[in-house]
């Protein structure tokens, strides 16, 4: 009763899970796959961010020739002895300058106190009044919401003197629109490289995977095959390659050192002289 009790309670006791074979590699795979494709993302975000800053600067480029052209042709009016408030539309060449790009909204010319003198819109376009004052040598930017951007660059006269500014209000509607379509381009893009990459990657890191663990086990195998026997070495001849190439033959070589070992034991064994038989004991002399 007791054996059938012990018995019973091995048997009820649950056994220790065993990891399937493929369980390992498809989790060191998806490491890998998922390593390179965070990278590509970001190699994709870089690039995209490399772009929208150069495609920024070049879209603003444009609209900074024109304000630079207006403000020197304010200041060769300046040099002519003209007022500023007295230019009005320079002769329609505000006007003109504005037609020379439909994203332009509106330009206009203000005093060193931050007033309007003129301007080629109805006053549709809002500007932050304090921010009209000119102040600094290079073109002021601002973002006035609405897809807005206004720029501006101070007026001088030959004597270095500060008088005015001239402000070119501009929409970024169409830049913002083209990004988006490269970021949805771009995605798209890197969606399929991930998607084909990823697959591709998977499958030869698999093979080589399943290949890396056929040599180990092999190897594992060959190992435990030194028993000194002659199956041993039979079998050692028999496994394919192991982790290591050189492997087999050190096998080999330790498999027939045993064997010779074994074989010089047992005729040693063979030849031991016999033991020394113990002398007879004697009888008692009788007095």
């Amino acid at each position: 009763m007791p054996a059938i009790a012990e018995t019973g309670t091995a048997s009820s006791q649950p056994k220790p899970p065993q990891a399937k074979s493929g369980s390992f590699r498809l989790w060191i795979v998806g490491t890998i796959v998922a390593t390179v494709a965070a990278t590509i993302v970001l190699l994709a975000l870089l690039n995209y961010a490399k772009f929208d800053r150069i495609y920024q600067q070049h879209y603003t480029s444009r609209f900074i020739l024109v304000l630079d052209d207006m403000k020197q042709t304010v200041e060769r009016f300046l040099a002519l002895g003209l007022s500023l408030g007295s230019m009005g539309d320079l002769g329609g060449g505000l006007t003109r300058a504005q037609a020379l790009n439909t994203e332009i909204r509106t330009i206009l010319l203000t005093s060193d106190t931050g007033e309007i003198l003129t301007r080629t819109d109805g006053g549709g376009v809002a500007l932050p009044t304090p921010w009209l004052k000119p102040a600094g040598e290079m073109p002021h930017r601002l973002e006035l919401g609405n897809g807005l951007i206004a720029l501006t660059a101070p007026v001088r006269t030959d004597f270095g003197a500060l008088v005015g500014q001239v402000v070119l209000v501009h929409s970024d509607e169409g830049r913002q629109a083209s990004t988006r379509q490269l970021l949805i381009q771009l995605g798209t893009q890197t969606a399929g490289i991930i998607t084909v990459g990823g697959a591709i990657a998977a499958i030869l890191w698999m093979y080589y995977l399943g290949r890396l663990r056929r040599r180990i086990l092999t190897t594992a195998a060959a190992i435990e095959a030194l028993d000194g026997t002659e199956d041993g070495l039979e079998f050692q001849k028999a496994i394919g390659e192991p982790l290591d190439p050189q492997l087999p033959t050190a096998l080999e070589k330790t498999l027939a050192a045993q064997i010779e070992l074994n074989a010089a034991g047992f005729a040693a064994d063979m030849e031991l002289p016999p033991e020394p038989e113990e002398p007879a004991p004697q009888p008692e002399k009788k007095s």
